[in-house]
């Protein structure tokens, strides 16, 4: 598992939101509804991230091929990148245009690039989304992406990973209904803007 940045010179005024936890916690869906309602709202920007998996109607993201991904990486198209359960994911380096003109960009990454993150961008927060270990395994098996095997080994990896200890994050907990979560969510991003 690797992870990699873009160049961050020009990133001054904007704030990175990295929105992290384990999957099948519903990072995409708390995400999903912030971006419906924030649509049009010039302080957020959400950007589509890379994948190279194929389309799925659940996630937004952008699908391309690992030539492709590994040709954009070439040419510096990413802000952030990194490699995890077999498939290689990205944000586009053109987030940086709007972290320069004092937009709060969200976006949804790997547990494991938020130390480099840390490093890089002055302004960052986190918010780690989290759920019981139950529930973890019954969304897993319900949106249907993964053989068992490959559920139970998302499931292992999620155990292992830790957050570091020297930058602000933020928990929310979402074990019960999407709008109870998503609704603690909107109000931590509407915190974030008006500090």
């Amino acid at each position: 598992m690797t992870a990699g940045h873009a160049s961050t010179a020009s990133v001054s005024s904007g704030c990175l939101i990295l929105v992290v936890g384990p999957s099948g916690a519903g990072k995409d869906s708390l995400i999903n509804k912030a971006r419906e309602l924030f649509s049009g709202d010039p302080r957020f920007h959400f950007p589509k991230r890379i994948i190279t998996r194929a389309p799925d109607e659940t996630e937004y993201h952008e699908p391309v091929s690992r030539e492709e991904f590994a040709r954009r990486i070439n040419a510096d198209a990413f802000l952030l990148h990194w490699h995890a359960n077999g498939l290689s994911y990205a944000i586009p380096a053109d987030a940086v245009k709007h972290l320069a003109q004092g937009q709060y960009v969200v976006a949804n990454v790997s547990r494991t690039i938020i130390s480099d993150a840390f490093g890089d961008f002055g302004n960052l927060r986190v918010v780690h989304v989290t759920a019981d270990s139950d529930v973890l395994s019954e969304r897993l098996e319900a949106r249907g992406r993964e053989a068992a095997g490959d559920r139970t080994a998302r499931l292992d990896r999620n155990a292992r990973i830790e957050l570091p200890e020297n930058c602000p994050i933020d928990e929310i907990a979402n074990n019960g209904q999407l709008a109870d979560a998503s609704g603690r969510f909107i109000a931590l991003l509407e915190r974030y803007a008006e500090s």
